[in-house]
């Protein structure tokens, strides 16, 4: 009876009811959206979120010789760098390289920490972290979408003209999904290190070669003669027990034996980091507690003004058997029916503007924290439409209410 009652309020008031319903479809869309954009640039941030915690630095190698002019090829893995170079105090060495292939692909050699820190969006298949019992001349490989329709599961050759030639037989685990973000080298410089700087989204049309990343460790165990490169991100973190002068003494020898597009403390650049996941937030947050805010005084308004006009309908309600309790009852199921219908609304919106790309590209999730973010707006709403109602007729006496009217 009581949702009866609630169906007939809302048809009794369309209009404002209406009103309510497309004001908090527009929260509930612009709330996902500004969430969908901060935990996409936090899952990226995630994963290195511990080593950028450490003491260490980042550098984006263009590249690496020593005093010789030898330059950095496999006999030298990240240890014989460490001792090459005359680093003191460090740690370990997260690296990527290339590969010298008389093949027109980009190569991407992901050291074994970078494979185990973070995971590309896949097509299908799966990541290198996962063990393939393959031939001791096969290695595991994943590339981009290409145009040879190489696909999961196909065995593939690559060749180095340089060094000892070299041939790898690749077997594919996975397919990236094409706009993934990958590690790889920074487009450009930027004086501003960030987590972001370690990521490329890879367009195989956009980049017009197929990309090819291969895990550092089956690459030693299988093909250790093929000539590769140390390029692109690099992070070296540093023993606690490091002092300041034997910081100072690694930064110069870095200075003196590489070229680099950036280079920065890991302090400084989890410090960009962390403003660069939540900037999104910060802007656009006025905007959403101004839309809320917008929301609840037209609740307010709209509350008062109705139960002013239906105070006489009320009374009647009350004169047949309800208690003033059994109002309020109506009002918050007429307030969840709208805040549902906004909610529905909304993951359809969601779901097309993501299909259709109707906002440039913008993505606008549906997951568990917008899902979250919906429920306390909805409460939030509830709880206002149902409150004022409550006081105003709490104060009335439906015999005064007649004699009133």
């Amino acid at each position: 009876m009581i949702f009866r009652l609630a169906l007939k309020e809302l048809k009794r008031n369309h209009v404002i009811n209406i009103l309510c319903f497309f004001q908090i479809t527009l929260i509930f869309v612009v709330t996902s959206a500004v969430l969908t954009t901060v935990l996409n640039k936090y899952e990226r941030y995630k994963p290195f979120k511990n080593v950028l915690d450490e003491k260490g630095v980042y550098v984006d190698v263009l590249s690496l010789e020593f005093e010789d002019n030898e330059l950095i090829y496999p006999a030298y893995d990240e240890s014989n760098l460490t001792e090459k170079l005359g680093l003191k105090n460090v740690d370990s060495i997260y690296c990527m390289k290339n590969l010298w292939i008389d093949q027109d692909v980009n190569t991407c050699v992901l050291s074994d920490e970078y494979i185990e820190m973070y995971e590309p969006e896949l097509k299908n298949g799966k990541w290198l972290t996962e063990s393939e019992n393959l031939p001791d001349d096969v290695i595991p490989v994943v590339i981009s979408e290409n145009d040879d329709n190489i696909n999961v599961g196909d065995i593939f050759e690559i060749t180095s003209p340089f060094g000892i030639k070299a041939r790898i037989k690749a077997y594919v685990t996975g397919v990236l999904s094409d706009n993934t973000s990958v590690i790889y080298t920074a487009s450009e410089s930027n004086i501003h290190a960030s987590y972001e700087d370690m990521f490329v989204p890879y367009n195989h049309d956009f980049e017009e070669k197929t990309l090819i990343i291969i895990k550092n460790s089956d690459l030693e165990k299988h093909c250790p003669d093929i000539t590769r490169n140390l390029y692109g991100p690099m992070i070296i973190t540093y023993n606690e027990s490091i002092t300041d002068d034997e910081i100072n003494e690694n930064f110069d020898k870095l200075m003196l034996n590489g070229e680099f597009k950036i280079y920065s403390t890991l302090e400084n650049m989890n410090k960009n980091s962390k403003e660069i996941v939540f900037e999104d937030f910060f802007k656009l947050l006025p905007m959403i507690i101004a839309v809320l805010l917008l929301v609840i005084i037209s609740i307010i308004s709209v509350s008062a003004v109705n139960t002013k006009t239906r105070i006489k309908t009320y009374a009647v309600y009350f004169l047949c058997g309800m208690q003033w309790k059994h109002i309020r009852f109506i009002e918050a199921l007429k307030s969840s029916i709208i805040v549902t219908s906004s909610a529905i609304l909304s993951m359809l919106i969601c779901i097309t503007a993501n299909n259709r790309s109707i906002f440039g590209g913008l993505l606008i999730g549906v997951g568990f924290w917008q899902i979250v973010s919906w429920i306390c707006i909805g409460m939030i709403f509830i709880m206002t439409a149902t409150l004022l109602p409550g006081i105003i007729i709490k104060k009335q006496k439906p015999v005064s209410v007649f004699h009133s009217q």
